[in-house]
């Protein structure tokens, strides 16, 4: 039986439609089914004129129910749903179902194969449930675990019976606070990578900035860090986590610094709506060829005191905003030997944020 539309171009059209067109009566029938259609579950033409909607639906997952009836069609004219059939072969075929109800009591069906758009979604599902179990530990276990550490290592520290061990010591006080450290990240990260599309609001950049220059300079009393900011409120689209971004900048600027006294400064400037911070020590500053890959997944410097991938981080949450971020030299324009100005100039990292109307 043609279908219901039986002039040449109409089955031309029927034909050669890279979709799966299936014409079904009111029993749930097959009518007619197209090339496409007879590909998406296996079965030849003649094979489907045998069949019904019930024979290829999926018991467990009920497709039979899911396909619109005729009632439903009366309605609203057309229905758009989502159903598993079974191959042939014995897969399933997740498709998106589109039907629209004809004369004479019958139902024409676009259907569009979505099984690697359903299974890709559902890998995402089962990461992002995994990630979650991975914050869940870095967020308690591992880190109360180190906390532990830390706190028998300061008890030992001040205990005058530890001697020679002095040095030992000190040496698992410094490498739990660099664990506990990498735990922190990587929680970040992990919450970055949990956290769905949006969810970007105004946040003042220059609060932000003070309070981490604060808790930064805190815990690093032996540095001299400045900032030169706007008094006034700056809105960019980001955040509770835009602090995470320059927080790890300054750590950054200390713990990669072989100064006497490592110096900071930190600038922030606004033009055409977009805000540009700079942060600029006086450090032995990133050789041109590792700018790019100092950003990367676990990037780190062999005698450096960070996490590795505190700057992954930071990259991550600049372009989660819509921003930018890169490094310079600090003597950039100084004249001089670029590999010389590399080496001696300090660094200066530069994260450019939209600001928020």
């Amino acid at each position: 039986m043609n279908p219901p539309d039986s002039d040449e171009s109409y089955r031309v059209y029927f034909e050669q439609s890279p979709v799966g067109v299936f014409v079904v009566d009111g029993t749930g029938t097959y009518v007619d089914a197209n090339p496409a259609g007879c590909e998406l579950v296996g079965y030849d033409r003649d094979e489907l004129l045998s069949m019904s909607i019930s024979d290829i639906g999926v018991e467990d997952v009920d497709a039979a129910t899911e396909m619109p009836s005729f009632v439903e069609l009366d309605d609203v004219g057309r229905v758009q749903t989502e159903v598993t059939l079974r191959h042939k072969a014995g897969h399933l075929v997740d498709v998106l179902f589109d039907a629209v109800k004809i004369h004479d009591e019958r139902l024409v069906a676009y259907c569009r194969d979505i099984t690697e758009q359903k299974q890709y979604q559902n890998r995402l599902e089962s990461q992002r449930d995994n990630l979650s179990v991975l914050n869940q530990m870095l967020r308690h276990d591992i880190r109360n675990d180190l906390q532990v550490v830390t706190g028998y290592a300061e008890l030992l520290r001040n205990a005058p019976e530890c001697g020679p061990g002095q040095e030992f010591v000190e040496k698992i006080s410094r490498s739990a606070a660099h664990a506990i450290e990498l735990t922190t990240t990587g929680r970040q990260l992990a919450e970055v990578m949990l956290t769905t599309e949006g969810g970007l609001e105004p946040i003042d950049l220059t609060a932000t900035l003070e309070t981490e220059r604060q808790e930064v300079q805190s815990t690093y009393p032996e540095a001299h860090i400045t900032s030169e900011v706007a008094d006034r409120e700056i809105p960019v689209a980001a955040n509770g986590m835009l602090g995470s971004v320059f927080r790890n900048l300054l750590k950054n600027a200390v713990q990669h610094n072989d100064s006497d006294v490592p110096e900071i400064a930190i600038t922030a400037a606004e033009r055409d709506g977009i805000v540009t911070v700079r942060v600029a020590d006086n450090g032995p500053g990133v050789p041109a060829d590792q700018r790019e890959s100092i950003f990367g997944q676990g990037t780190m410097a062999e005698t450096s005191a960070g996490t590795g991938i505190g700057l992954y981080l930071v990259r991550t949450l600049v372009e989660t905003y819509g921003g930018d971020v890169w490094v310079e030299s600090r003597a950039e324009g100084d004249g001089g030997d670029e590999q010389d100005r590399d080496s001696h100039g300090g660094a200066v990292f530069v994260v450019e944020l939209p600001t928020a109307g």
